[in-house]
């Protein structure tokens, strides 16, 4: 809660004169970020309307992006998509759909394949995280990291664990995932001939 306050006292006096329940909400979720225990939009929404807050997650990923930047702390780092990719990963350990598919083709050991997954996603991360570090500044790290599963499970042959899949066990768009996917693709070209 120290951090969050001092983010809070740090900003511009133009950004108190929004809406206060956002900028605490915000100055969260940045909090989180910078401490490496990243908390997704989402869930911030989620926990809000349980008290009773009506909070969008739009308007909140904008406030995100204006406190971040008023406080300039670097939103994406490495260390927060790394938490995000063991998010993903465990929450395709506990989708019931893709543990069949998953017994059927590995038998008892199907959850190597995934915990495979996991450490190459760590591996491409580090890969395309040194040449899209500045295009990647300011995006979200949960689409960063749904889009790092993506390819990894492409890379390994695991066809069956869909964008839609990994985008649901982020807690991201579709759409979005594929947009990252595109620009880590740009990064993995620019390595390859570097």
């Amino acid at each position: 809660m120290d951090l969050v306050k001092a983010i809070i006292s740090g900003l511009p006096k133009s950004l108190h004169r929004r809406r206060k329940g956002y900028l605490y909400l915000a100055s969260l979720v940045v909090a989180s970020r910078i401490l490496g225990t990243p908390l997704t939009l989402k869930t911030v929404s989620q926990a809000a309307a349980s008290v009773g807050l009506r909070v969008s997650p739009k308007k909140l990923a904008i406030m995100v992006g204006e406190v971040s930047s008023a406080c300039r702390s670097p939103v994406i780092d490495s260390r927060s998509v790394r938490q995000y990719i063991s998010s993903i990963v465990s929450h395709l350990k506990r989708d019931p759909a893709l543990q069949s598919i998953l017994c059927d083709l590995f038998g008892e050991h199907w959850g190597v394949a995934l915990d495979r997954l996991h450490v190459k996603s760590l591996e491409l991360l580090k890969v395309t995280g040194k040449v899209t570090r500045l295009e990647l500044a300011g995006k979200s790290p949960a689409v960063t990291a749904a889009a790092t599963v993506w390819l990894t499970a492409r890379t390994l042959g695991l066809r069956f664990i869909t964008q839609e899949r990994v985008a649901r066990a982020a807690g991201v768009s579709s759409s979005a995932l594929r947009r990252r996917t595109k620009l880590l693709l740009q990064g993995l070209e620019v390595a390859r001939f570097a």
